[in-house]
């Protein structure tokens, strides 16, 4: 963010200094960075779903971009959208843009998010582990349109990230950092090879060893009986439309771990939210130690919980 010339309140710059397309940040005038952010300056936070105004189709809001940012008539910033939709490969991109967040996948809103930065022909773009909260599947599909768009347009970009096998696909070179401070930068072929720090070597030891064969737990699964039972579960949000969750059948026995794993939208945390009694289930048994559940069971916030994968679900007034 100082790179972009923010910095927090009860913050300050203290040292050094950044240069942007020759000038340095310090000398600008306020209204000189407005015009760089957004315009020569792009910048894609990690939280796709936080950024869209769940009020308003995406479409609408990518195309204010443009509006904004190059003074295009609205008509024109609207082809052009679509044309980036195409280009990153999104579904339907004729329609795409009528739909609300909600009503799209992860993967699809972070593709958004780059369009609407795209918008604006950055000449730089700042990533903010934009791939963070995606699936395997989908964090390659937007790494590569990531890629592909950088490379078309020629843009300078910074990609933050603690993912060092995402950064070996998209980086052409790696800044270790460490207490605020930039311990090496080098290529990436010298930096997989161990670079040249310890902490850098760490970092490299520890994600090899992250990739390697699981080991199975070696404690023994409880012979008791089941704590939670699921048969033939179904769910789905509003009245229509199809279910979320279909046909779900699961057993979990008390002190042991389940895993429930799928790509973006195929029903993970609609699952984990019927199970827990937040979301009535469409059909379908649901059993708390032997005993039949009702829809949504009244005991089941004081016997349950949930730890839940975005921070937009803390209240921010509190």
């Amino acid at each position: 963010m100082c790179a972009l010339g923010y910095c927090k309140p009860g913050l300050r710059f203290s040292g050094g200094e950044v240069r942007l397309f020759g000038r340095a940040l310090s000398e600008m005038a306020p209204g000189e960075l407005r015009a760089l952010r957004g315009r020569r300056v792009a910048y894609l936070a990690q939280s796709a779903a936080a950024t869209f105004n769940p009020a308003m189709t995406v479409g609408f809001q990518v195309v204010e971009t443009s509006v904004v940012s190059a003074g295009l008539p609205r008509r024109t910033a609207r082809a052009r959208a679509v044309e980036i939709f195409r280009e990153l490969r999104l579904p339907e991109p004729e329609t795409i843009g009528s739909r609300y967040p909600h009503q799209l996948s992860g993967g699809q809103l972070q593709r958004l998010m780059l369009a609407m930065a795209l918008c604006s022909e950055p000449e730089l773009l700042v990533l903010d582990e934009p791939t963070t909260a995606l699936d395997v599947t989908t964090q390659l599909e937007v790494l590569r349109a990531i890629k592909g768009a950088i490379t078309r347009r020629n843009i300078a970009a910074i990609y933050i990230s603690h993912d060092l096998a995402l950064v070996s696909q998209v980086a052409d070179r790696v800044a270790v950092v460490q207490g605020g401070e930039i311990l090496e930068c080098g290529s990436v072929a010298a930096f997989a090879g161990g670079g040249q720090t310890g902490y850098a070597r760490d970092l490299v030891a520890a994600a090899q060893a992250a990739s390697g064969a699981l080991e199975e737990a070696d404690r023994p699964l409880t012979e008791a009986a089941p704590l939670l039972v699921a048969r033939g579960l179904a769910a789905r949000y509003g009245e229509a439309g199809p279910p979320a969750i279909s046909g779900a059948d699961l057993v979990l026995g008390k002190a042991e771990t389940v895993a429930v794993i799928g790509e973006s939208g195929s029903g993970k945390s609609t699952l984990a939210r019927t199970l827990i009694g937040a979301l009535a289930p469409l059909s379908g048994r649901l059993c708390w130690m032997v005993n039949h559940l009702p829809g949504r069971w009244p005991t089941g916030r004081k016997r349950s919980g949930g730890g839940f994968s975005s921070f937009t679900s803390m209240r921010i007034r509190r």
